[in-house]
């Protein structure tokens, strides 16, 4: 294949650990390589919820019951994994991360957390630009010490459930301009500590708004 110059790889080698490509010889002299999509199955980060390295493809992250508590894990950042669709974290789970992200996930729909994860640090979650996002749901007692949680470009966003005792250290909750916001919960003793304002604005299709007591 003398004048071969370009090679195209969209989904190939999805089960293989590495792929070496070489190329400047006179039988192959390769000009452009375009791996596409490989790239996001080759990836794989040791992650403390799993004994196996997870393939930065993946389309579903579960993490269960009492799982990454170690006092070094202090960070959660899933803007990693571009394919996620849901989100499930268990009870009892990340006690000592003090940082949330979930930023640029533009095929997520779901996140779900359990009770009592998140409950030993201060901190604050982020969720930004991610355009199908619908459901937010959060149990009683997880992210009891966070002081923010800040949602922005979700614009498909219809459900937001916060349970009791969550974010006691919350000075603000902003939901703005979330045109497709039908549903807020927010159940007793949550967000209640810190001074602040509660803020919903411009959500145009809103049916449900429920706020616990103090």
């Amino acid at each position: 294949m003398p004048n071969l110059v370009n090679v195209q790889l969209q989904n190939a080698f999805q089960s293989m650990d590495s792929v070496t490509i070489t190329g400047g010889n006179h039988s192959i002299p390769f000009s452009h390589t375009d791996i596409g999509a490989l790239k996001l199955f080759m990836t794989k980060y040791w992650e403390c919820w799993s004994d196996e390295r997870v393939p930065s493809s993946i389309t579903e992250l579960i993490i269960g019951n009492w799982k990454c508590n170690d006092a070094r894990i202090t960070e959660l950042d899933l803007s990693k994994y571009p394919l996620l669709k849901n989100v499930t974290i268990g009870s009892h789970s990340c006690a000592n991360v003090k940082m949330v992200t979930l930023c640029g996930l533009s095929e997520l729909e779901s996140v779900v957390v359990g009770e009592s994860s998140f409950s030993q640090k201060e901190g604050s979650v982020v969720v930004k630009n991610c355009g199908v996002l619908k459901e937010l749901r959060v149990g009683d007692g997880s992210f009891i010490r966070f002081s923010e949680l800040k949602m922005e470009a979700v614009p498909v966003l219809e459900s937001v459930v916060v349970g009791r005792k969550c974010f006691e250290n919350g000075n603000e909750l902003r939901l703005m301009s979330l045109k497709g916001l039908k549903s807020v919960v927010i159940r007793e003793k949550s967000f209640t500590k810190g001074a602040g304002q509660f803020r919903l604005v411009d959500c145009k299709v809103m049916e449900t708004l429920s706020l616990g007591s103090g």
